[in-house]
């Protein structure tokens, strides 16, 4: 019998895989379990005013980027973009800048989660979904949180804004089932890029 030499203790994914956190293998990586996870998992650590999940958000951001006439790659880069935290959650991130290693954690886990799919991001790629990611921000901010001091994201909002109608964005609370079975079928469609 092999024995693993392995970093850490692993966890159980929804499709029954075990995964490590500290030393992902891309065979450990899953859509089903991204997919998942990032449906159950909210915004803003549950702190909105109704359920809407990591998954939604993520939907969305591609969607502006779809909106905005980008291709299917960088689209589907804006899809995974936050497909980490399926497996290690977030931290919000006040205290997530004062986590170096856990940033360290969530970056080897993310470069798996790239590789495993056949994805190579630059450094524009990352500019271009920081974007989207921001501005999706400012808008579920704004819909979703009581308190309105959210300037750092404004500017982000406004360039969105003048650039695509937002009607293309869904806010509103959606059932978990269905918010992953989006999730799979746009991750299915974007791999045919």
């Amino acid at each position: 019998m092999k024995i693993e030499n392995r970093v850490g203790d692993w966890i159980e994914t929804y499709t029954g895989k075990k995964l490590y956190p500290l030393d992902p293998r891309t065979e450990e990586i899953c859509i089903k379990d991204i997919a998942h996870a990032l449906s159950l998992m909210t915004r803003f650590n549950g702190h909105g005013r109704y359920f809407y999940s990591v998954a939604q958000h993520s939907l969305n951001v591609m969607f502006a980027a779809e909106s905005d006439g980008h291709s299917k790659d960088i689209q589907l880069k804006c899809l995974l973009h936050d497909a980490s935290e399926a497996y290690i959650a977030d931290i919000v991130s006040p205290a997530k800048r004062f986590m170096p290693e856990y940033k360290k954690i969530e970056e080897q886990l993310q470069n798996t989660i790239w590789k495993t799919f056949g994805i190579e991001v630059t450094e524009e790629d990352e500019e271009i979904i920081k974007f989207y990611d921001l501005a999706m921000l400012g808008l579920e901010a704004k819909t979703m949180m009581y308190c309105k001091n959210w300037d750092i994201t404004n500017t982000y909002l406004i360039e969105l804004n003048e650039k695509q109608p937002l009607e293309i964005i869904n806010l509103k609370q959606e059932d978990m089932e269905v918010i992953e079975s989006r999730f799979l079928s746009a991750f299915n469609y974007l791999m045919l890029r």
